[in-house]
């Protein structure tokens, strides 16, 4: 899963990609004699006027014309570096791509838990049953909270009432594909005992 820490190891670097791709071009004796060239003073003939406002203007287009100008005699190199982090941008994406995957899977499969349970006994019923008086029943709901119908549902439920001491006797037998049942999204059914 991308976390927040590594997008911000992903955007760092990214920015010390091309602080290091700055610093190449910038130091290349190539550049530099560009630059060099270009910071000449020029003869009276092959100066012209700046026009207000437009003062830096010469440096920027030095540098931008001296830039490709290093990208011109490296295009090998320059093809290979840009090969080589298209590569890494397009395996990001496909990681990305697959994480969202996953993430959607999750958020839109079934998910049915008990809603909610009621404790009886033959007393509490409608019409009361005197035989079953003390004796405990169990109404419980389960409900499918997902996105998604939950298909071949099965549930096992028994009330034993036994000593706290023996709850480790307790285990539910392998569950069986009898009576399953789907259910829809948001809806519920209940399961008496």
């Amino acid at each position: 899963m991308l976390s927040k820490q590594n997008i911000l190891t992903l955007v760092a670097a990214l920015g010390a990609a091309i602080l290091g791709a700055g610093l190449i071009v910038g130091t290349s004796s190539s550049f530099q004699k560009c630059i060099n060239q270009a910071s000449e003073p020029k003869t009276a003939k092959q100066q012209q006027p700046l026009e207000k406002g437009s003062a830096s203007l010469p440096v920027s287009e030095s540098y931008w014309s001296c830039a490709g100008q290093w990208v011109n005699e490296n295009d090998g190199a320059v093809t290979a570096l840009s090969t080589v982090l298209l590569a890494a941008i397009t395996l990001g994406l496909v990681m990305l791509g697959f994480e969202q995957s996953r993430t959607s899977r999750r958020q839109l499969r079934a998910y049915v838990f008990p809603d909610s349970g009621n404790l009886y006994d033959g007393s509490m019923m409608t019409p009361p049953q005197p035989a079953r008086s003390n004796c405990p029943g169990l109404l419980m709901n389960f409900k499918n909270s997902g996105a998604t119908p939950a298909k071949d549902v099965v549930s096992w439920a028994n009330i034993d009432v036994i000593e706290p001491r023996h709850e480790a006797t307790l285990a539910p037998p392998a569950l069986q594909k009898i009576g399953a049942l789907n259910l829809g999204a948001g809806t519920s059914y209940p399961k008496a005992l």
